[in-house]
């Protein structure tokens, strides 16, 4: 572009920034791939709604997880944009750097057309296992090079001018 926005910067070196992800090749056959920044801003979003929530949890799915409860009232306004607006940040960082997240957001995704209250309390399991994981990095090794090499040519498929 002309004023110069999007214009595409090289890096090189061990450890480099793309797409909110930091990709950390310092150890040789290695790459770790974090998202510390990105997650700290979608907790920090979640914290502001529910500021008195405290703690952590060891997994990313509570036991009820496909549990649906149809009597819960629904989520409506705020709360209800704030849910829809989570899920689609961890949605991006489970695809990238935080896999581990896959079931949790998987199914939760399938709710934010129509959320309610059970579902939030979901929402903040997920957002509490986070919370306690976020500079926890996903660690590729050299079997895992090819698999690297295809998912970052593919992340450039879906934008025509690529």
């Amino acid at each position: 572009m002309e004023d110069g926005l999007g214009a595409m910067k090289v890096q090189r070196g061990p450890k480099n920034k793309y797409l909110g992800m930091t990709l950390d090749f310092r150890n040789k056959g290695v790459c770790k791939i974090v998202m510390p920044k990105f997650l700290k801003e979608a907790i920090q979003e979640y914290h502001l709604a529910m500021p008195n929530s405290k703690g952590i949890k060891p997994n990313a799915a509570p036991k009820d997880l496909f549990t649906v409860d149809t009597e819960c009232p629904k989520l409506n306004g705020p709360r209800k944009a704030l849910f829809h607006s989570l899920m689609a940040k961890v949605l991006f960082a489970t695809k990238r750097a935080q896999p581990n997240t896959g079931t949790a957001i998987s199914f939760l995704m399938t709710r934010t057309q129509d959320p309610n209250t059970d579902d939030w309390g979901k929402l903040e399991h997920l957002m509490k296992y986070l919370k306690g994981r976020k500079d926890l990095p996903l660690t590729l090794g050299t079997n895992d090079v090819n698999e690297l090499k295809w998912w970052i040519n593919g992340s450039h498929a879906v934008h025509p001018n690529m």
